[in-house]
């Protein structure tokens, strides 16, 4: 795993800031499970950060493990999942899952699967999966905006601006997955989702801020302080220049579904 989401302050924005998997997401998965046959008592939740993905599943099973590598990112896990009886948190990695063989009806990995060694992830759900039990990998591509403009001054901050800072196993996220798959049975993709946000420039902002390349750049200039981040806002300030506006992006999702036979 990464450690580019280790750091107290980048654990407290990215659960601030980052996008909320919606409840689509979370039917379309357990619908799948259904029709495999799945039991629905445990759900384990890999590379859980902040928890988005873990509590997507609270009002489907009755016990969700999510872990993650980053104790600043289980801090934040917990704070926001205090008033869930179901969820709980571990520390753990992705090569060997904190639980026992043959207890797991679903295994989740959001926006973290590019970021895994595949074949010991695999080897872990095939020995954590109780027979009939599924596996949902997925995550969202990079964000399109509703003006043009605003669009292509993103995309040179990413592409030019942080674009030598992101790591190269962004592609894949660029790419929505599509050249990964899952080796179990009953395998099938799904493109057809969405996260639809209405935001304000301020919090639009603060989900750049959370970027894994604007994240490495700060490390590695410090005496930027956050310049281009600013200059990013300003120019989009031209944009969205009314206190009212509100920028409306749209996330696509890409979901890969598996079960066990």
């Amino acid at each position: 795993m990464s450690r580019l989401f280790l750091g107290a302050s980048h654990a407290a924005n990215y659960a601030k800031f980052r996008p909320k998997y919606n409840a689509k997401l979370a039917d379309r998965i357990v619908q799948y499970c259904r029709q495999r046959g799945a039991n629905f008592d445990l759900a384990i939740d890999v590379g859980c950060g902040s928890g988005q993905s873990t509590r997507l599943f609270q009002d489907h099973y009755k016990k969700i493990v999510g872990f993650d590598v980053s104790d600043e990112q289980l801090k934040q896990a917990r704070l926001l999942s205090m008033k869930s009886s179901t969820i709980s948190y571990e520390k753990g990695n992705a090569t060997r899952f904190p639980v026992q063989s043959d207890v797991a009806d679903l295994i989740s990995c959001a926006q973290a699967y590019h970021w895994l060694d595949h074949d010991k992830f695999h080897q872990e759900c095939e020995r954590v999966l109780r027979t009939r039990g599924c596996v949902a990998v997925y995550g969202y591509g990079n964000c399109e905006l509703d003006n043009a403009e605003a669009q292509k001054i993103l995309s040179h901050f990413y592409s030019y601006t942080v674009g030598r800072f992101w790591d190269e196993r962004r592609r894949h996220v660029d790419a929505l997955y599509r050249e990964f798959s899952l080796p179990f049975g009953n395998y099938t993709r799904d493109d057809s989702l969405s996260l639809k946000m209405e935001l304000n420039l301020d919090d639009f902002i603060g989900y750049v801020s959370t970027w894994s390349a604007y994240v490495k750049f700060q490390e590695t200039y410090p005496d930027d302080n956050h310049a281009i981040l600013q200059r990013l806002y300003a120019d989009l300030a031209k944009i969205y220049h009314d206190e009212s506006s509100k920028v409306y992006v749209n996330f696509p999702l890409f979901l890969l579904l598996s079960s066990k036979q």
